[in-house]
């Protein structure tokens, strides 16, 4: 449980036909391959959840029509040799080098610029039109039979994420490309959460001369002053947030 509710309730209260259920991972590819209908993909079952394999049960799920061979277990590949050992394969190759180094282009279909538009079309990622977002307004759908069925379509067959990204996602970084971007921090505008123990409070009266709305208090000033032939003072301005710290050569400092 849940499955076989679950399971049970979208087949009007009995077993799907043995044929149409998942009762054998070469199979299941098989039909993923073959058929532009068949678009189902893993659930996060098959990295965590032997148990999803096993009718522990017992319960009758028929025979297939061919070969009349009762449907138990889900039959796994050869390389596997039990469904402990399937899903630790599967978590393994889930946190290869391989697929994090491919990750961008998952996300590229899912949430990215190739789930919609000719770049779907190409990449052949393309579902039923009833999967996206803004696709069907149900509030206008009068019909009762038809607005029954696309519910029943969007809650049992799934939705399509919104689209998050129009642009390419960029390839995850290596270790190496880590560490060298982490050390060049220094030459780059640093993070205010990165300079916490720096953060210093300060507050200024003057705003007549503002030339940005921004209200009295909100404004910060920096003087620099002292003695001798040829010394100015020099003053310098800007509204509250950022203040250059010293003499403005280094990097600037949250206030």
């Amino acid at each position: 449980e849940p499955f076989t509710s679950l399971h049970v309730q979208l087949q009007s209260g009995r077993f799907d036909c043995s044929d149409r259920q998942f009762h054998s991972v070469a199979a299941a590819w098989q039909a993923r391959l073959e058929s532009p209908a068949d678009v189902k993909e893993l659930i996060p079952e098959f990295f965590y959840f032997p148990d999803f394999l096993e009718n522990q049960n017992g319960f009758d799920l028929g025979c297939l029509q061919l070969t009349n061979e009762k449907v138990g277990d889900v039959v796994l590949p050869p390389w596997a040799s039990s469904p402990e050992d399937f899903i630790q394969q599967h978590r393994q190759a889930l946190e290869s080098e391989y697929v994090s180094a491919h990750l961008h282009e998952w996300i590229d279909l899912i949430f990215g610029y190739k789930q919609r538009g000719p770049a779907a079309e190409e990449a052949l990622n393309v579902f039923y039109y009833c999967t996206y977002e803004g696709a069907v307004d149900l509030d206008h759908v009068t019909d009762e039979r038809e607005r029954k069925a696309l519910e029943g379509i969007i809650s049992n067959f799934g939705q399509t994420p919104c689209q998050l990204l129009k642009e390419p996602h960029p390839t995850r970084l290596s270790a190496e490309e880590a560490a060298h971007r982490l050390a060049r921090l220094d030459t780059n505008s640093p993070s205010i959460f990165q300079h916490l123990d720096e953060l210093k409070a300060f507050f200024a009266e003057d705003a007549a001369t503002a030339e940005w709305p921004v209200g009295a208090r909100q404004w910060c000033e920096w003087t620099s002053t002292g003695s001798g032939p040829g010394w100015k003072a020099a003053i310098q301005r800007w509204p509250l947030g950022w203040q250059p710290a010293g003499d403005c050569t280094t990097p600037w400092q949250a206030v």
